[in-house]
């Protein structure tokens, strides 16, 4: 079987449960997220390389607990803030164990911990969030249009970089990333956002131009991070769980920046 062909499956395979996750509801997509953000967080973990070895068993146990609490609210165990003060309480909890550590970099792992954690659990859990309406359901739509729009975004910006690109975006992180492909993912983007909140989903077209410009930015950015992340590492992917496409985070790299944001743009204009 050509590589090729292995991404191409595994590629199909990843979207197919994706979405099936989001259409299942919140009761199937919580779960899944958790999934998703454990193995996330065990990725980051190794592109870090904390100085202490038990620090990641207090990271991957953090998470867990984390997301033990969020599944519990969707089973109205408890409410929302508990799930923060959890959150909060756990982030203490690492950076007591860095302070007793005899890690050789204190200061780095410390920076770390907050970084994995904000970026890898409160980044997917914000996947979630974007998904509920104004009455806190759970609109399996609004995650799919958001989805769509990022995977236009990453499709298009390649294509208008491969076939187009001079000018470099960023060079030392990415090498492959233009202007012209940023732009023409952008464009894309906002069609996009026209054509489904229109047509398909029913939505306010102008809000959801405008989030479909956040997400145009909020992709690229993430992208780059990751890039960051993987270079400072010395590493090409982040991960091998899905063959020919690397690690979730290489797989959700624009999604824990543009969705986050595109949730927070939304909170503070709607």
């Amino acid at each position: 079987m050509s590589e090729l062909t292995v991404r191409a499956l595994s590629g199909g395979v990843f979207v197919a449960v994706l979405i099936t996750g989001v259409l299942l509801g919140s009761t199937f997509f919580v779960p899944l997220l958790a999934f998703f953000s454990l193995i996330a967080a065990s990725e980051f973990s190794k592109l870090v390389k904390f100085g202490n070895k038990d620090l990641v068993r207090v990271f991957i146990l953090g998470a867990i607990a984390f997301w033990i609490s969020a599944i519990s609210w969707q089973f109205s165990i408890i409410d929302i803030n508990s799930v923060f003060g959890i959150a909060i309480f756990v982030l203490l909890i690492m950076l007591v164990v860095v302070l007793f550590s005899k890690t050789p970099t204190p200061f780095l792992d410390s920076s770390g911990v907050i970084l994995g954690f904000v970026y890898t659990q409160l980044g997917f859990l914000g996947i979630f969030l974007f998904g509920l309406s104004l009455d806190s359901t759970f609109n399996p739509h609004k995650v799919l249009f958001i989805l769509i729009l990022i995977w236009t975004n990453d499709t298009m910006a390649y294509l208008t970089g491969r076939a187009m690109g001079k000018n470099k975006l960023n060079e030392r992180l990415s090498p492959k990333k233009t202007w012209e492909g940023t732009l023409g993912g952008a464009i894309a983007s906002l069609a996009g956002a026209f054509i489904l909140s229109k047509f398909i989903f029913h939505f306010d077209s102008k809000a959801w131009i405008m989030v479909g410009l956040v997400v145009s930015i909020f992709a690229t950015l993430g992208d780059l991070f990751e890039s960051m992340l993987k270079r400072n590492a010395g590493v090409k992917d982040a991960g091998n769980i899905i063959p020919g496409h690397g690690g979730i985070l290489d797989r959700f790299d624009a999604a824990l920046f543009a969705i986050p944001a595109a949730w927070a743009f939304i909170l503070i204009f709607a």
